[in-house]
């Protein structure tokens, strides 16, 4: 009897102990497996950061929180294509975070837009009602059915650069090194307005094919910084604009030099001061040109639902991602930039002409582009707009 009493004993406690030490097991399995994926994910992390030049230095800080409407999910990487030009080109870290960070971008627009009462999603309707004036600076190709939304000052040149070797209008042993006035001549015949007629359905047919049916894709680029490239470019005679630019400059600097003690006549040109003044002037005469227009105006993101919007301060990892989309390499016309980073000239050069501004100016400057910064995801300005004196 006592045997049969110890020998159960013993089994209740042996069965006991394998599930102590079950739990023990599992415990442990799960801390090491959560150990682990810390681990997996700081390395991650850090690949990511390392190959894409660091994002939070190129202004990204949204959160996708909403699913898209228009756009497809972000794709997983088994989901990436695997060819290019018929070569294989295996997916890496770099252009599946640039996937998941297009995804990003798409969903801090399409918030903007509802935040703005606009409605997101293509709206072929609505693109093919606005004036000559008012259409979306739409280029394309037809051999790789890409439609690219050309933004100036943001990379346009290059992308020119690769529409007319795309469709080879342009035979250069080296494409990636032609012309900026060739590409942009070459590329005006890849307009999808140029030979749009309204009133024949044939070519309302194919436009709509063109904006509807291709990859949908525009670039953007830090706002301000954009804009003091696009003054120093175009408004001082060391920049590449030429006699017409000149003249634009000239008119600008009479029209808001003040006082005629204050007007150059040797080197009648607009300052930086006056170049804003004429922003800033609801009563303007003189045209907004597109090196300077509000990237919503020219683009349309609300009623186009690009598929990738691209920002030059991560211009190489982008190309490389809209590659894998039409399946031709842009990687020549994009290559890694060197030199001095974007991040660090514009805490350095680009912040001066801000903090040469008045506090009123300043503050126009930012009540005129605070919607692009919101829109595109970039870092507030305020800081450098607005402060004490």
């Amino acid at each position: 009897m006592i045997s049969k009493i110890l020998t159960k004993a013993t089994g209740i406690t042996l069965v006991a102990f394998c599930v102590i030490m079950l739990y023990i097991s599992s415990e442990w399995s799960i801390k090491t497996l959560k150990g682990r994926n810390k681990v997996n994910n700081r390395l991650l992390k850090s690949t990511q950061a390392d190959q894409v030049g660091r994002i939070s230095k190129c202004g990204e800080s949204r959160t996708a929180t909403i699913a898209l409407e228009s756009p497809s999910p972000t794709p997983q990487r088994s989901q990436l294509p695997t060819t290019m030009n018929g070569k294989i080109v295996a997916a890496n870290p770099s252009e599946e975070l640039m996937a998941i960070v297009g995804y990003e971008r798409l969903a801090g627009v399409q918030r903007g837009c509802h935040v703005n009462n606009e409605q997101f999603g293509l709206d072929l309707d609505a693109i093919l009602k606005l004036t000559p004036a008012q259409r979306p600076r739409y280029y394309f190709s037809d051999k790789y059915r890409l439609l690219l939304c050309e933004v100036p000052k943001c990379g346009s040149t290059s992308w020119k650069r690769a529409l007319v070797t795309m469709e080879e209008i342009a035979h250069e042993q080296y494409p990636e090194k032609i012309g900026g006035g060739e590409a942009h001549t070459l590329g005006a015949y890849l307009n999808v307005w140029r030979n749009f007629n309204k009133s024949d359905p044939a070519s309302v047919a194919k436009t709509k094919e063109r904006i509807s049916d291709y990859t949908r894709v525009m670039t953007v680029r830090e706002p301000l910084e954009r804009l003091v490239s696009a003054y120093k470019d175009k408004m001082l005679p060391t920049g590449s604009g030429g006699a017409s630019f000149g003249k634009m400059s000239q008119r600008i600097h009479k029209a808001y030099a003040g006082g005629i003690e204050n007007r150059i006549t040797e080197v009648a040109h607009a300052s930086w001061k006056e170049f804003v003044r004429y922003l800033l002037d609801k009563n303007r005469t003189i045209y907004i040109d597109a090196h300077w227009q509000l990237f919503s105006k020219m683009c349309y993101p609300c009623i186009s639902a690009y598929h990738h919007i691209a920002k030059l301060e991560t211009i190489h990892y982008d190309a490389q991602y809209v590659s894998r989309l039409i399946d031709y390499d842009l990687s020549p016309f994009f290559p890694a930039s060197k030199g001095v980073s974007r991040h660090r000239k514009w805490s350095t050069e680009y912040q001066n002409y801000f903090k040469s501004l008045s506090k009123e100016d300043r503050e126009g400057l930012y009540a005129m582009y605070m919607e692009q910064y919101d829109l595109f995801g970039y870092t507030n300005p305020k800081s450098l707009l607005i402060r004490d004196e």
